[in-house]
């Protein structure tokens, strides 16, 4: 064996020396990445307290009802993206939520909500059509919701406004009119005469 001479030892910290001056490194790159989530709302009688955003079950985070936030320093990796706050007339339009979002270290995942809102409020318009012989010349009374009631003709039409989701209900005025028992909606209902 052959032993290792003084000029042999620098060898090794100039190699050292050479591969660090050469760019080598042990530094992986960033190791966290972000998520972007856009939010666009359409219809009448928009949210006015905007939506919450939260990320894998954590705390919310406001976000307006057509706006944009960054979510950073999430891990590599799929991650869960609910939008949560809408109100009851609005909905999340063709899209699941919460949404996957797969992050990649250093870039930033695109999560986009598209929520679509209602009017709260509207019409409802209902026709009667009465049929047979000595009909009734004071015609009916109807309600949305156990309100007043509005006077309608035996063949007639009547609207009320404004009206919220409701249930409503249609009752004979005079005696000796009655219904079967409702059938879903008033529009199904037939009325009767009986002797």
């Amino acid at each position: 064996m052959k032993p290792i001479t003084h000029h042999q030892w620098l060898l090794v910290p100039a190699a050292l020396v050479l591969m660090l001056a050469a760019g080598y490194s042990d530094s992986t790159g960033p190791s966290t990445g972000a998520v972007r989530v856009t939010v666009t709302t359409t219809g009448t009688e928009l949210d006015t307290n905007g939506y919450s955003v939260s990320v894998d079950g954590g705390a919310g985070r406001d976000i307006s009802v057509n706006g944009t936030m960054t979510l950073a320093g999430l891990s590599a990796g799929s991650h869960s993206v609910l939008l949560a706050g809408l109100a009851s007339n609005c909905g999340i339009v063709a899209a699941s939520n919460p949404r996957t979002a797969h992050v990649v270290a250093g870039a930033t995942a695109q999560v986009a909500f598209s929520v679509a809102c209602i009017a709260t409020t509207g019409s409802l318009t209902v026709t009667i059509s009465t049929t047979g012989t000595d009909l009734d010349p004071d015609g009916y009374s109807l309600s949305v919701d156990g309100g007043v009631g509005q006077a309608v003709a035996v063949n007639g039409a009547v609207t009320a406004s404004p009206v919220r989701r409701r249930t409503m209900r249609a009752e004979p005025s005079p005696p000796g009119v009655t219904r079967p028992s409702p059938r879903g909606d008033a529009s199904g209902s037939h009325w009767h005469r009986q002797p």
